[in-house]
Formats: structure tokens, sequence, C-alpha cells
């Protein structure tokens, strides 16, 4: 069974209350699982740990040496800082998630995260032509609604990076999926 909607945080529910227009209702709200928010920071955790290994090891051979600069002690001290935010990454991946809420309205596919600025994502019918889908065993899953890729070259080397939009981590995908597909559908009716 699809819940409809979603119990939101005061501060969240304000924020949507105010970008929902006046006869634009709300079919479905979500925020994304804290659980698959926290898995999707794990990755950058294994990196961590052999940043802060090597990082651990120049540190002290730094600190060790008497004829160490000051430079290279301030230095060292910036990538331990820099390993230790890689470290704490899923926690900042949970935070996101808890201030970022998904909504499906009778016009729209909305995306909001409230952080050190509100970021709104609307996505209307002429967007959602093409969604991919991903389901998971337990039927939660991530609908993607476009993709971002950015180009960068390096020492004369193209390199592409993808950034995916979508609802991520959320209950019911294949409901949710159906539910966009059938309100766009009435919405050029």
């Amino acid at each position: 069974m699809l819940n409809t909607a979603a119990v939101l945080p005061i501060d969240l529910q304000r924020l949507l209350d105010d970008e929902i227009l006046q006869d634009e209702r709300v079919l479905w709200s979500c925020q994304p699982s804290l659980k698959r928010a926290f898995r999707r920071g794990l990755p950058l955790v294994f990196f961590a740990v052999v940043w802060l290994g090597i990082s651990s090891t120049i540190a002290v051979a730094i600190f060790r040496d008497a004829n160490a600069s000051w430079f290279a002690k301030i230095f060292i001290r910036f990538f331990i800082l820099i390993g230790l935010v890689m470290l704490s990454s899923p926690l900042w991946m949970v935070q996101l998630a808890k201030n970022t809420v998904y909504i499906v309205t009778d016009r729209r596919v909305i995306i909001l995260t409230k952080g050190t600025a509100i970021h709104i994502q609307s996505f209307g019918p002429d967007r959602l032509a093409q969604i991919d889908k991903r389901v998971f065993r337990d039927g939660s899953g991530d609908l993607i609604f476009d993709r971002q890729v950015s180009t960068h070259y390096s020492k004369g080397r193209q390199r592409e990076s993808v950034k995916e939009i979508g609802f991520f981590g959320i209950p019911h995908v294949a409901q949710v999926h159906t539910l966009i597909r059938d309100s766009l559908q009435a919405s050029k009716t």
C-alpha cells in the first residue's frame, strides 16, 4: 500500500506549503531512507581510511623531525582534517536526507532540500518523459529524472562525471513511478 503523504518536520512542511500552488494537489510526499543515505556515504569512508593512514604516517614523520618547518606541521593537519571529514561522510549524507523531501503533485515532481540555502528542483511533464527506475529486493529504490554530465580536463585527458537527479531511497518505488506516470497523463488531458 502506498502511503500518500509523509509526516514531515515542521520546517520542511512550511517550505512545501510555500512551494505548492493554490490549485495544486499533493499526491505523495516522502523523505529519503536514512539507511540508504548512510550507505551512499560508505565508499568515501574506505577512501578516508587510506587517506588518514597515509596522512598519519607522514604526520608522525614530520612531528618527529626536529627540523620540520612550521608550514609542514600546519599543512599536514589540513590533510588529517580532510580525512576526518571524509570519514564522517555517511553522517553528512544522513543529515542531507533528513533535510530533503520528495513530492509528487498533480502537475509536477518536486525535490526540496534545505541546507545552507533552500534548493527546490521542479520537473514538469516535459522534463519527465524518461524516468529511470532502480528497484531493490525490498521494493524500495530510486527514480532518476535527469543526469547532469560534467566534463573535466586534467593532464590532457578528458574525464566525465555524471550526477543523477531524482528520488533516492524511497519505499514502494514501482507504485510511485506509476503514480507519477498516471498523474502526468491526467495533467495532459
